[in-house]
C-alpha cells in the first residue's frame, strides 16, 4: 500500500493518494463484512475473488473468517496474468 501511495503521490496528485488509500481501507472492511461482493476469478487460481474500487482491483481470498488481500493493482493490468 505504501508503494501505491508513493506512486500516486509522486506521479499524479498527492492529495488523491491519501484519499484513495482511505477509500481502499474502507472497502477492505466492507469486503471483510460482505466477502461475497467480489467476483470469483477461477483464472487467477483457487478461491480468489476480485473487487474493483475506482480504477484499482482488489484481489483477495477468504481463510475461514479472515479476509486475505493478495494484491491491489491498477485495473489496466490483466488480472489473469498476475502472479500472486
Amino acid at each position: 500500500m505504501a508503494e501505491l501511495w508513493f506512486h500516486i503521490a509522486t506521479e499524479s496528485y498527492p492529495e488523491y493518494a491519501g484519499s484513495l488509500l482511505d477509500r481502499l481501507y474502507a472497502h477492505f472492511e466492507l469486503l471483510r463484512l460482505n466477502p461475497g461482493m467480489g467476483s470469483h476469478r477461477e483464472g487467477i487460481g483457487g478461491d480468489v475473488c476480485l473487487f474493483p474500487v475506482e480504477k484499482i482491483n482488489v484481489i483477495y481470498r477468504l481463510d475461514g473468517e479472515d479476509l486475505i488481500i493478495l494484491r491491489v493493482h491498477h485495473s489496466a493490468l490483466d488480472s489473469n496474468t498476475l502472479r500472486l
